[in-house]
């Protein structure tokens, strides 16, 4: 009989009036779980999403998603006097689904959360041989509070199995002695799609920049600065995520930058699904440039550069510690120093050379989904 796995996270519904929160960079590895185990289990999605004021279109377009079924938590707005309300009843709600339903799955995936943490600890417990926990990064490592990052550590002590980001992850002493674990970059769904010329009307080289517009991180308003030191011929499309105050600031940075500098920079909010594979197929390169001297470097793998491979980009980056020590690191162009300067430099060298990640890429994958299928059936 053919068993069911049960994927935890922030999932939205597909919908033009979408109000339910989730982060752009965790749908498309999500997804990939759902893609790969499909083939061998049932897979059910569990969305712990709340209710925003916001509408965020979310569109996968007409191949759909194969997930068996997905649960919604009921949830208010999640601000002013309802917030603390709203986030009482969601793990109400949550602490309920794990008694009572988790028993009927072969595996639990979690993906990971700063908001759902008791919840990893509690089943846990309750069911030591099903759970596995996907850890993105430590989100700990941008806060200063002590008290986070040690019940962040804390729940690192109970699941028996994990996804982890990065090969860099095993350098923290909670970790290191875990025995059950493969490494999970990011999605590595190839398309299909033949390139059109929907985006090819100016002959520009296309550069692009996906992810959020953190001024910590700094990707965003890196890849912004590379334009003065790129000419006519290329063009940077940033597809970015933020909060409302950094992306207006963006937006008008990016216009002064267009008004001096003659490679332009379009800003566009994210999109997903066919849409996005469609306009990735007609760049030609994909930018991997967060700032690499701060901790957060230390404990988590940019997702961005799975999404551009896989879409057949060159990738060019700052020499990330996390890119570095993997298993795709052959397949990335490195700054020697994270200097936008070298940057612009192999954009150049590499524009017109051919392109052979293809096959070293589909060889990469062929063998991780075989290791995560494999993977689920530990006991």
């Amino acid at each position: 009989m053919k068993k069911s796995i049960l994927i935890v996270g922030f999932y939205p519904k597909q919908s033009k009036l979408n109000q339910l929160n989730f982060s752009p960079a965790s749908i498309s590895k999500i997804e990939y779980l759902m893609e790969v185990l499909s083939k061998r289990y049932y897979v059910d999605m569990l969305s712990c999403s709340w209710k925003t004021k916001n509408i965020i279109e979310y569109n996968i377009g007409n191949k759909g998603i194969n997930f068996r079924s997905i649960f919604y938590l009921k949830s208010f707005f999640h601000n002013g006097l309802f917030k603390f309300i709203n986030l009482f009843f969601l793990h109400f709600q949550l602490f309920f689904f794990i008694i009572f339903n988790f028993k009927n799955y072969k595996k639990i995936i979690f993906y990971h959360s700063p908001f759902i943490l008791l919840e990893v600890f509690f089943a846990s417990l309750l069911f030591p041989k099903k759970i596995i926990l996907e850890v993105e990064e430590i989100y700990s490592s941008l806060s200063k509070s002590l008290i986070r990052k040690a019940v962040e550590y804390f729940i690192f002590f109970f699941p028996k199995y994990f996804l982890f980001s990065t090969e860099l992850l095993l350098n923290l002493p909670i970790l290191k002695k875990k025995t059950h674990y493969i490494f999970f970059y990011g999605s590595l769904t190839t398309s299909n799609f033949l390139i059109t010329n929907s985006f090819r009307s100016n002959n520009k080289i296309k550069l692009v920049y996906i992810g959020t517009t953190d001024l910590i991180k700094a990707g965003a308003q890196n890849a912004l600065k590379l334009a003065s030191l790129l000419d006519s011929k290329f063009e940077i499309h940033m597809l970015v995520f933020g909060e409302k105050r950094d992306m207006e600031n963006l937006k008008r940075n990016a216009k002064l930058s267009n008004n001096k500098y003659s490679c332009k920079v379009l800003i566009r909010e994210p999109i997903f699904g066919n849409d996005l594979k469609s306009f990735l197929l007609n760049c030609d390169f994909g930018l991997s440039l967060q700032n690499t001297d701060h901790s957060f470097n230390l404990t988590s793998f940019p997702s961005k550069v799975l999404v551009y491979l896989s879409s057949n980009l060159r990738v060019v980056s700052f020499p990330a510690p996390a890119l570095l020590k993997s298993e795709i690191s052959d397949l990335i162009l490195f700054s020697k120093k994270s200097e936008l300067k070298e940057i612009s430099s192999l954009i150049v060298d590499n524009c017109f050379k051919e392109n052979n990640i293809r096959n070293k890429f589909n060889l990469y994958k062929e063998n991780f989904e075989k290791k995560l299928l494999d993977f689920i059936t530990i006991k």
